[in-house]
């Protein structure tokens, strides 16, 4: 009877991960906190179960990123997760991210120093130097963060901080430090350390709790931790960026390329069908006035239909009726992204300056917004051939853009003042030219909360009817 007491109070649960047909048995709580000492010295740890295919690794960002930051609170209360820590470095007046952040498949920043952390959908964790010369292809993660230096590699200390690129002495000395590691055993740590610490002894700490990978977070000021509702460690100062932890997330809400004809037809249906039912709650809401409740109806039909520009579109009508002209900004950036992919550049050029004039820093819109004028101006001069008046705009072999000396017709039929066109396409070329100099970025419709949280989704039945899960 003590046996069984024993046995039952463990509470283990079989697992059968979607396209893996890998067998996990795992605790009846896949997330846990504790504090303890380690080489005598007070440490913080998260311990998060990869092997529990329903925990999510994501990254949480400000709203308006990358161009904001948050208070810590706020930026918890967006994501909701199980648990949370510091992410990569940013600066400190424009609030730009230093390292690469890849959230749910979508790049959202670019980053050449340090070290990334990449996770699967299946949750298999790789560390890796940051791309140095060309940009990382994460089209197989879901998950990517980049900050460093690596601490640990294959079990060793791995401190080479100067040669990944930093220069800084609050990450080359002493300081309090965040930073995340993985055990043999597919466990990610999150790890905080409120004392002024080395990185090589920081390294020797990680060692000490069983990881054979690890890298530093960004720290000091910036070192957070939370954890089921409390914070164990808070920041001194707005966050930009968290690596968050989600329990309990269903399989289909996650980005799994790995399915079958058959089943991703389902799940793109289904999808379609939940963002329509959701842009319809936004829309009378919206019409009621209460335009907070609709902003988070937009966002879950913008995200379940990642390739329908109207959702984008009219998310960002109503975050600029709020004020927030920066998130709207983003929304429009990424609705005139969407419309240049299915080439309709006329709508995207309508859409695209809407962005830039919003917030003449989002970057992200000046590539598209130089595409979309190349074709308008193009088809407007195979029309009136004759005249002679239009030429497309030209980018050259340093990625400099020729501004066009006619006017641009827009969507509605009226023409563009030349100065407007010249002008748009000279913040483009500095946008490329800033882009060669620094590690910059291309973002996308801002997901403050993620799928699983703005939205309920009850793919239990969906996985039973095709018997892709498991109880």
């Amino acid at each position: 009877m003590a046996r069984w007491s024993a046995l039952s109070s463990l509470f283990l649960c079989v697992i059968w991960t979607l396209g893996t047909g890998r067998v996990f048995a795992v605790d009846q709580r896949s997330v846990a906190y504790d504090a303890r000492r380690v080489l005598g010295i007070s440490v913080h740890v998260i311990t998060v179960n990869l092997n529990d295919p329903h925990i999510k690794v994501s990254i949480a960002t400000a709203q308006g990123f990358p161009r904001a930051n948050e208070p810590f609170g706020t930026l918890i209360g967006h994501a909701a997760p199980a648990a949370a820590i510091t992410g990569t470095y940013f600066h400190n007046s424009s609030f730009h991210p230093v390292g690469e952040i890849v959230a749910d498949g979508r790049v959202r920043s670019r980053g050449r120093v340090g070290t990334v952390m990449a996770i699967t959908p299946y949750n298999a964790v790789t560390f890796a130097p940051s791309p140095r010369e060309r940009r990382g292809d994460w089209r197989a993660h879901e998950t990517v963060l980049g900050a460093g230096p690596r601490l640990l590699a294959d079990g060793e200390v791995a401190v080479k901080a100067r040669r990944e690129g930093f220069r800084d002495p609050h990450v080359l000395g002493r300081a309090s430090r965040t930073a995340v590691g993985l055990t043999a055993h597919n466990k990610l740590l999150l790890v905080a350390v409120r004392r002024a610490v080395t990185l090589t002894e920081l390294a020797k700490i990680m060692k000490a709790m069983g990881c054979v990978q690890a890298m530093n977070l960004d720290g000091g000021s910036s070192s957070a931790l939370y954890f089921d509702g409390k914070a164990a460690v808070s920041p001194q100062r707005p966050l930009v960026n968290l690596l968050v932890v989600h329990e309990d997330v269903p399989l289909l809400a996650r980005t799994v390329p790995a399915v079958s004809p058959e089943v991703r037809k389902t799940r793109q249906d289904w999808l379609r069908g939940k963002a329509a039912e959701h842009f319809s709650a936004a829309e009378r809401l919206s019409g009621r006035g209460r335009n907070a409740d609709a902003v988070r109806h937009y966002r879950a039909a913008a995200y379940l239909a990642a390739g329908n520009a109207s959702y984008s579109a009219a998310l960002g009508s109503t975050l600029e009726a709020s004020g927030e002209k920066h998130a709207a900004a983003n929304a429009f950036a990424t609705a005139g992204h969407i419309l240049v992919r299915k080439q309709r550049y006329q709508a995207a050029l309508a859409r695209l300056k809407k962005a830039v004039t919003l917030n003449p820093l989002e970057v992200s819109a000046y590539d598209d917004l130089a595409i979309a004028y190349a074709h308008v101006q193009a088809a407007q001069r195979q029309g009136r051939a004759a005249s002679g008046a239009v030429r497309p705009v030209q980018e050259g072999p340093d990625g400099s853009v020729k501004a066009p000396p006619a006017s641009v017709v827009s969507e509605s039929g009226r023409t563009v003042k030349q100065g407007v066109a010249m002008s748009h396409a000279r913040r483009a070329a500095a946008a490329r030219a800033h882009e060669r100099e620094r590690p910059y970025h291309r973002t996308r419709v801002s997901t403050a909360n993620e799928l699983y949280v703005h939205v309920t989704i009850d793919f239990d039945e969906l996985l039973k009817r095709e018997r892709i899960g498991a109880a």
